[in-house]
């Protein structure tokens, strides 16, 4: 995908804007890195990013921590390990699955020594008995230290989480110490350049492929690069404040959240409002306390008005977008809400044979009868707290616009307001010709208003002539260009494609460089210069032109 600038994405993305205005990118973390699982693992626990950059033993130890290779890279198994995990059958597993080697030190049988065996083991054994035992010895398989690297075997990587195993405990303090050190180096410091530059190998170009808003959802371990690439990009990042960025806060501060983000209480792989309220009393009662302001007896369960409350400091809030599940929006009603808190949920990641069962449990007739929620939502709109789209998709108003193309006799009068914007913008005195009025008619315009405007801006930029003409309009650039067009064996986009490099080189030979034809131009400068050089190697003998 590379090698063609990720032409497959980009035609993806163009396509969608014909339809959107805004789309997520799920785990965009991904773009940075990925978590590699090795096949012979079953959890996660054993995997590294790629790319990564291992640590060599001398750099290890450079921490203060002395290496220890079969100590530290094979699982750690005492007397003590196989008690505390397999209790009265830690005698059949030492019989069965480990070997005995000095004193109370215990190892893995060549037979079960990876996962992927002792899954095979258990694949018939389907008993409680037995799927307690086969986690366990999943368990003793990734109670190490460092992981190799999968393809330098001499270098390493720090597991990730082994703070909370065994073998994390048996370490001396001085040797906790430094392990961390490293640890928080490697995870939140030792790449950030390097994945900041494997991000903007891509992200760049899908984003700037459309003008479609860009959100990502950034949550989980998030070293620095990822907020600064998201900044430069202006793409929204998720606030969520039971998952704060901060890492001194417990919540997050919703009064404190950035413009440039999408702010919600919830999500569908998480449990509702109503359904977090009730698994930590503690952190609950922090939350009533802390955060809420009130005092007294913390209710077991989220009563309606704590909920409004909640959902109220999320509307205020500074985010650009507040989009709250459906869920938690009923949870300000005790009386409409699901009656059963666990079946708001939607999906549980960490249980892989759990199963998205949610269903709404009120039909819309009944939704549109509840007076009251529907009042209080009328409220929160006059209050400007509530986006008022929302509020019309819940209660089963549909307001039709007909697309453009069916309302052609809108389309100059629309052409005429977005060519007046521009103008006054980029200090022209463009008009447009009476066939290029009659070509923007008799186009499909699929992207609706957005592409006509889009349009329109083009043109502005790019027209020699104080008159855009209909030929102008049939840019490289605009959907309006047919890529099945020939002129005998010369498809028409290529014409226009050279046309276009002409007229990017007579610019930037009028204003000198091509930071300033980006400025005149009101062009992002990557974009014009990845376009510049790209129309360069596809025509390299039109210098001419």
């Amino acid at each position: 995908m590379e090698k063609d600038n990720y032409q497959w994405w980009q035609k993806r993305f163009r396509k969608m804007a014909e339809y959107f205005t805004a789309y997520r990118i799920d785990h965009i973390l991904g773009f940075f890195r990925i978590w590699e699982i090795p096949s012979h693992s079953v959890h996660g626990l054993l995997g590294q990013f790629v790319p990564a950059l291992p640590m060599s033993v001398d750099e290890i130890q450079s921490y203060g921590l002395t290496f220890q290779k079969d100590f530290m890279t094979k699982p750690f198994i005492n007397e003590n390990i196989l008690n505390r995990i397999f209790g009265e059958k830690a005698g059949m597993v030492k019989e069965t699955f480990v070997r005995h080697c000095h004193d109370d030190i215990y190892e893995m049988r060549s037979e079960f020594d990876t996962q992927r065996k002792v899954e095979s083991y258990f694949a018939d054994r389907k008993d409680e008995e037995s799927r307690n035992i086969c986690e366990g010895l999943y368990a003793l398989i990734s109670n190490v230290l460092f992981v190799p690297d999968r393809k330098h075997p001499s270098m390493y990587h720090p597991r990730i989480a082994v703070q909370n195993d065994f073998i994390f405990e048996v370490l001396s303090w001085g040797d906790k110490e430094a392990f961390n050190r490293l640890y928080n180096h490697y995870y939140y410091q030792r790449h950030n350049q390097f994945w900041y530059q494997e991000a903007m190998k891509k992200l760049p170009i899908l984003t700037q492929s459309t003008s479609m808003l860009v959100c990502g959802e950034d949550l989980g371990m998030v070293p620095d690069c990822v907020p600064w690439v998201m900044e430069q990009l202006q793409i929204l990042s998720l606030e969520i404040q039971r998952m704060p960025k901060n890492p001194q806060h417990e919540f997050g501060h919703v009064w404190e959240y950035p413009y440039r983000s999408v702010c919600t209480i919830s999500t569908h792989d998480m449990s509702t409002l109503r359904g977090w309220w009730e698994e930590d009393y503690e952190q609950t009662c922090r939350y009533y306390n802390q955060v809420m302001g009130h005092w007294g007896e913390v209710p077991a369960t989220a009563p309606g008005w704590v909920c409004e409350e909640i959902v109220r400091s999320h509307l205020e809030c500074p985010s650009l977008l507040c989009i709250l599940s459906f869920q938690d929006w009923l949870s300000m009603d005790e009386e409409i809400r699901y009656p059963d808190v666990n079946a708001e949920r939607i999906n549980v990641p960490a249980n892989p044979r759990h199963y998205w069962r949610y269903r709404m449990h009120l039909t819309l007739e009944e939704l549109m009868k509840s007076d009251k929620f529907n009042e209080k939502m009328k409220e929160m709109i006059d209050a400007n707290e509530f986006r008022s789209d929302l509020y019309y998709r819940l209660n089963v108003v549909n307001l039709e616009i007909p697309p453009l193309r069916e309302r052609k006799k809108d389309i100059i009068p629309l052409a005429q307001h977005f060519l007046n914007q521009f103008n006054a913008k980029f200090k022209t005195h463009k008009t447009l010709s009476p066939y290029s009025c009659k070509t923007l008619e008799e186009y499909n315009w699929p992207g609706n208003v957005r592409e006509l405007k889009n349009t329109i801006e083009k043109m502005v930029i790019l027209s020699d002539e104080d008159i855009i003409s209909s030929a102008e309009l049939w840019s490289s650039e605009s959907s309006l260009i047919k890529d099945n067009v020939q002129l005998g064996n010369i498809q028409l986009k290529t014409i226009l494609e050279q046309i276009e490099l002409k007229y990017i080189r007579e610019y930037c030979s009028l204003y000198g460089t091509l930071e300033k034809t980006a400025e005149k131009l009101d062009m992002n400068l990557k974009t014009l210069s990845r376009r510049k050089k790209h129309l360069e190697e596809k025509y390299p003998r039109s210098e001419n032109l």
